[in-house]
């Protein structure tokens, strides 16, 4: 550290924050100095300090008069506010003259302006306002001029389209700017070489990690009156409430739903002498700032909240993290036990409280991969080439493209390694003119071919759309809701709009509302006092079951003796009337029940995996002439309910398993419009924001034109490669069906079955399907054919 002329001034000041350089800071700074590497990977656990560590280099040039410029980026806005105050305190302490400003959607145009003329020492941004500046040639100094690019929190979304997105950015700015070091930042992951791949843009990156591992204590409790299914909470409030009467608790539920009536139920049980905070995505922004800041002000003692608050605000007094059900992902598991006692020696406490009998397998589960560091695996995905689309859209913004200078950069970002040049001419033929089938539309032709050989965007209203539906998140349709005074508490699923009446009362942001109006945008209310268990439901709110989860919970069923004496009991009972699968086995069960027949099958891979599955076995069925009346499924299982008659055995599933692998049609699968309908938004075919009705252009309708009359577009092939990942990597398919069946015709539902049997929440899988149908089989084959009402 001799080189390090002001490490004491750095020290002290660290010290004074109860901080202390620790070794992998260290080791980051000397292998900084030595200037052998363009990349730096950092490795460490949450609450040790990684975020200021990739800021020291600065601070030391800074100390030494030396001026250098930052770039930081950050998936959440959330992390940029704490963190902005955060270094304008440390920068004041060391006596540094630096402009530290934040460059996010919720500046102004303004200020954005002024920071291009005037450009700012540290600007913390996100991915897709970095992304912008490459359409802005006047942002070009500010990417020029950058000394350090720092990528917070990378592991947790590299396996998604805002890293593809950040990765061609990133890829342009090398482009133009030889000199920058590229900082990235992770919590420890299994596969370090997957984050390291994709950031090695200038040959190799240098790894720095924190090999200092810290105790994680993690404890299950379990209801003596846990159900056998569902997920609500209610059941286990005797247990919830006496833990967080004395201790500071951030309370994590899975869905937005569930947070809605946790903290109505445990307000009711705690009263006003307990303060609760109410925290999930779909709640106004203004409401989520105000949690925040009255939890760090000591005013609010626990906040119910979903994912939203994994990352972000470092809170830094509290005591406990409780988990309503496991958060599917070990990595997710460590990184909420982890915002409790958020510091570098600080034992992160977490409870994990099961709302069903499964749910209590998983939870011990995710114990013991927690505790003995058995991380999620990140796998190399390829990029999506949507976001290709828009990259090039951004780009014709402004210099414009060259084909192959243009193609080359792309191919510098790992993800699009492997992308053919006959691959980057088709897709820029779909951003100029909207491909063979649509370029006959005015609206689809964006650009025109320059003297200079560049394609520029044509028009300054397609540079304006361009720029307006710029990013890869795709929100769901969602609707304001609003009380009757015009303010606003949050969103709710366009879903929730069929399910809801005006004077029907239903839980949102905490409160009993009943609903005066629904109109096109909103749902205007009032509070009330009368009570009520309605609350929304969101698309998007089941997190996948990671698959060393779903391992561990089959190697769970041996070991039962420590089990509290209700879950002995229902694995008991499943192996007396049935079997348990191994970890190499589906167990497959059938057994008549009423008027028709069940097939229910367990894999413990997780409700996506089940949804595509549950496809797959009712395409299957209906094409050997069994009928389908609905289905059902969870993280667990799925139940599909068939007529009476179906002879279901061994050899048939044998066969529906050796067809379904080779056999699947993509574009035909449940997801393929769905997919489709996102793909055209992300790379500007349609509008992800509405500018007037005339304008509406149905995904689904160009999706069917496309599909019948020029299937080899490259919208076509792009959808089919994202449903094929979504098959291969979401739903786990390629490992479902490597395993053995295991076939078991019962007389009646086996334990497991129960689950989902009786489960409230059923899938018809045709909309003009007869309510009975298993009724009215019976009564024609006995020449009584009744009249029975259509859905």
């Amino acid at each position: 550290m001799d080189d390090f002329n002001n490490y004491e001034k750095i020290r002290k000041q660290l010290a004074s924050n109860n901080w202390n350089l620790y070794d992998y800071q260290k080791k980051f700074l000397d292998a900084v100095h030595a200037n052998k590497y363009r990349q730096y990977l950092l490795s460490s656990e949450i609450g040790t300090g990684k975020t200021i560590t990739s800021f020291l280099p600065f601070f030391d040039k800074s100390l030494n008069k030396i001026n250098t410029k930052v770039i930081y980026i950050s998936p959440l806005k959330s992390i940029i506010s704490i963190l902005h105050k955060r270094l304008n305190e440390l920068s004041e302490s060391l006596k540094i003259n630096c402009k530290i400003e934040k460059r996010t959607g919720d500046v102004s145009y303004t200020l954005k302006k002024k920071q291009l003329l005037k450009i700012p020492d540290i600007i913390l941004t996100t991915p897709e306002s970095l992304t912008l500046t490459i359409a802005n040639s006047d942002a070009s100094l500010l990417l020029e001029d950058a000394d350090y690019i720092i990528i917070d929190e990378l592991n947790e979304f590299i396996n998604s389209k805002r890293a593809d997105q950040l990765a061609l950015t990133l890829s342009r700015i090398n482009a133009i700017n030889k000199k920058f070091l590229l900082f990235a930042l992770s919590a420890t992951v299994v596969n370090k070489k997957s984050l390291i791949n994709w950031m090695s843009f200038n040959g190799k990156t240098k790894l720095i990690e924190n090999k200092t591992k810290k105790r994680i204590k993690i404890n299950v409790l379990c209801s003596k009156k846990i159900p056998t299914v569902g997920h609500s909470s209610y059941f286990s409030l005797d247990l919830i409430t006496p833990i967080i009467k004395n201790k500071r608790s951030l309370i994590f539920v899975n869905t937005r739903s569930q947070a809605e009536l946790l903290f109505k139920n445990l307000f009711m049980n705690l009263g006003d002498n307990f303060n609760l905070g109410l925290y999930h995505s779909s709640l106004s922004r203004e409401h989520r700032i105000k949690t925040e800041k009255l939890f760090l002000e000591n005013k609010i003692d626990a906040i119910i909240c979903t994912s939203s608050l994994e990352l972000g605000i470092d809170f830094d007094n509290v005591d406990q993290v409780i988990n309503i059900g496991t958060p599917k992902s070990i990595n997710r598991l460590i990184q909420r036990a982890g915002r409790s006692n958020h510091s570098f020696y600080g034992v992160p406490t977490s409870y994990l409280i099961p709302t069903n009998k499964f749910e209590f397998l998983e939870c011990i589960s995710s114990k013991e991969l927690a505790e003995n560091d058995k991380f999620d695996f990140y796998k190399t995905q390829t990029g999506s080439k949507d976001v290709i689309c828009q990259h090039l859209l951004l780009l014709a913004c402004n210099q414009g493209i060259f084909p192959i200078k243009t193609f080359q950069e792309i191919k510098r970002a790992f993800p699009y390694k492997q992308l053919k040049y006959k691959e980057f001419l088709e897709i820029l033929s779909f951003v100029e003119n909207g491909g063979y089938l649509l370029n006959n539309y005015k609206k689809w032709n964006k650009l025109s071919l320059s003297e200079d050989g560049a394609y520029k965007i044509n028009s300054y209203r397609n540079r304006i759309k361009t720029l307006t539906n710029i990013g890869t998140i795709i929100d769901s349709s969602s609707f304001k809701v609003k009380l009757k005074n015009n303010k606003t508490l949050g969103t709710v699923d366009e879903s929730f709009i069929s399910l809801i009446k005006p004077g029907q009362a239903f839980i949102f942001c905490g409160l009993n509302l009943k609903c005066i109006k629904v109109n096109s945008e909103d749902i205007t209310c009032e509070i009330i006092k009368r009570k009520t268990r309605k609350t929304p439901i969101y698309w998007g709110g089941n997190l996948p079951l990671n698959p060393n989860v779903s391992d561990a919970i089959l190697k769970s069923f041996i070991k039962t003796n420590s089990y509290p004496q209700e879950i002995k009991k229902f694995i008991n009972d499943q192996k007396n009337k049935s079997a348990v699968p191994q970890k190499d086995e589906v167990l497959f069960e059938s057994f008549p029940f009423k008027k028709g027949r069940y097939l229910c099958v367990h894999t413990f891979m997780g409700r996506q995996t089940n949804q595509t599955l549950s496809f797959l076995i009712i395409n299957f069925l209906k094409s050997s002439s069994i009928i389908i009346s609905d289905y059902s499924i969870n993280e667990y299982s799925l139940a599909i309910f068939i007529n009476k008659d179906a002879k279901i055995n061994l050899s048939l599933l044998n066969n529906f398993l050796k067809k379904e692998k080779a056999d699947i049609n993509f574009l035909d699968t449940f997801i393929a419009k769905k997919t489709f309908k996102e793909i055209s938004q992300i790379s500007g075919l349609i509008d992800k924001k509405k500018f007037g009705k005339k304008n509406f252009v149905n995904s689904d309708i160009i999706f069917d034109t496309l599909k019948k009359y020029e299937p080899s577009h490259i919208l076509m092939k792009i959808t089919e490669e994202e449903v094929k990942k979504y098959f291969s990597e979401m739903t786990h398919s390629n490992t479902l069906f490597k395993k053995k069946i295991v076939f078991k015709d019962l007389e009646i539902p086996s334990p497991f079955s129960e689950t989902l049997i009786f489960q409230k929440e059923k899938f018809k899988t045709d909309e003009s399907f007869i309510d009975n149908i298993f009724e009215y089989i019976e009564t024609k084959k006995n020449g009584n054919r009744k009249k029975i009402s259509k859905l």
